[in-house]
């Protein structure tokens, strides 16, 4: 800048220097001008040696603000960092609280027995093979099966007929009228072993009246070894047992005559083709 404003004065000079020369042409005339000019012509000025001028640096341009509200850069949200799960931690296990013991109850010496409550059987039935006879035993003042209530003579069936001890069944197991796979029928049928009965004599039909004297007093009497493992009687000493022989009833069949036991025998039917010692059967005779 200081540059540009000498060379600007140089130049001013110069051309009020070149306008006084033509007026003094005018006054003095020609022959004074020379001494005019050789008076008053300035010494040429030097031309100064041009300083390299330096290149300016160049004024850095002003951004140019947008009137327009430039719209903001979304922030990038920064990705969570997952938060580490925390290492559990074992519980220790609480201290169980002991629990108190009961203080046990001292026992008595001897245990008092608890009574334990018998079904009523208030019968006992026992065979003797070698006598055909059935005993029935009721309870004497002890409990225990001493007293005959009645001795009646049967039929059995010899090596047919088991030995042992046998309970009877309850209503399951008896039979008001029972028919054999081979014929014929039978009153009050007990079973007290697998196919086996005590029962009355055969019949011909499920009626009293019907009478098949075969079994009763024929060739196939009662008192005799002459059935097919059943124990055979009369309709009296059956029907007892099975009103009030309940389940439960012990049943003993031995060989021989072991205690001598005796029954009389069966009552004579007069012809007649019932049962004399059955209640249901028929007041009037029916004569054979």
């Amino acid at each position: 800048m200081k540059q540009r404003i000498i060379l600007a004065t140089v130049l001013v000079v110069a051309a009020a220097v070149f306008a006084i020369v033509p007026v003094a042409v005018q006054v003095y005339g020609s022959g004074d001008v020379a001494v005019f000019s050789a008076l008053y012509s300035p010494a040429p000025t030097p031309t100064p040696t041009p300083t390299s001028t330096p290149a300016p640096a160049p004024t850095p341009t002003p951004a140019t603000t947008s009137t327009t509200a430039s719209t903001p850069t979304p922030t990038q949200t920064p990705t969570p960092m997952p938060t580490p799960s925390p290492t559990p931690v074992a519980t220790p296990a609480p201290t169980p609280t002991p629990r108190p013991r009961p203080t046990p109850t001292p026992r008595p010496a001897t245990p008092t027995p608890v009574p334990t409550e018998e079904p009523d059987l208030p019968y006992y039935l026992y065979v003797e093979k070698g006598s055909f006879t059935l005993t029935i035993y009721g309870k004497d003042e002890n409990g225990e099966y001493t007293v005959v209530v009645a001795a009646y003579r049967i039929a059995h069936g010899g090596n047919k007929t088991p030995t042992g001890t046998f309970t009877l069944p309850g209503s399951s197991g008896r039979e008001r009228w029972h028919q054999f796979p081979a014929g014929g029928w039978t009153q009050f049928a007990t079973s007290y072993y697998p196919g086996l009965y005590l029962h009355s004599p055969m019949y011909f039909s499920p009626n009293p009246n019907d009478l098949d004297p075969r079994y009763y007093d024929g060739d196939k009497p009662i008192g005799s070894a002459s059935s097919g493992g059943c124990l055979r009687m009369v309709t009296e000493a059956v029907r007892f047992i099975y009103y009030n022989c309940p389940a439960g009833t012990q049943l003993k069949i031995v060989n021989g005559s072991p205690l001598g036991t005796t029954s009389p025998p069966v009552p004579d039917r007069n012809g007649m083709l019932h049962d004399p010692t059955d209640i249901e059967a028929a007041p009037t005779p029916v004569l054979y």
